[in-house]
């Protein structure tokens, strides 16, 4: 369970970059 809870923290750090990516070049 400890795994699969760090790997959805990833999935949605992951998910987080793209779109503060995506929100960045919007801005720009």
């Amino acid at each position: 369970m400890e795994a699969r809870n760090l790997s959805v923290m990833l999935f949605w750090e992951k998910e987080h970059q793209v779109l503060r990516n995506v929100c960045i070049q919007e801005l720009h």
